[in-house]
């Protein structure tokens, strides 16, 4: 279980991960939950899932709304001017929070040891 804010504008588990076979230590299968929280609550965001196939589905976020991911890469933006909130619940048989970035995005996770050495 855990709680993650994305300002306005921004997007939150980016690069997009997936946790959905047992190949530990790289990945553990787990079902994701989110209950949603946007304000001000007539705002909105985008949950953007989609599989290694490029098969894609966007889920749009509104206040008090939840939402099953149980397999592919997931990514949330908040829309320009709303901010979103999200608690999320991991459901599997690991107690280790294993995930894989979808390789042709994981270089941009790479990108932050570098930018906070050159003082960003």
């Amino acid at each position: 279980m855990g709680e993650t804010f994305t300002p306005s504008g921004n997007w939150s588990t980016y690069p997009p991960h997936r946790h959905e076979v047992d190949d530990l230590p790289r990945e553990a299968f787990h079902e994701e939950m989110y209950f949603f929280k946007v304000s001000p609550a007539d705002g909105f965001g985008i949950c953007h899932y989609y599989n290694d196939q490029g098969e894609a589905e966007n889920f749009t976020v509104r206040d008090n709304t939840i939402m099953m991911a149980p397999i592919g890469y997931h990514s949330v933006v908040s829309a320009p001017g709303y901010a979103t909130y999200y608690l999320w619940f991991l459901a599997g048989e690991h107690r280790v929070q294993a995930t894989a970035d979808d390789p042709t995005l994981g270089w941009v996770g790479r990108t932050v040891p570098m930018l906070r050495e050159l003082g960003y």
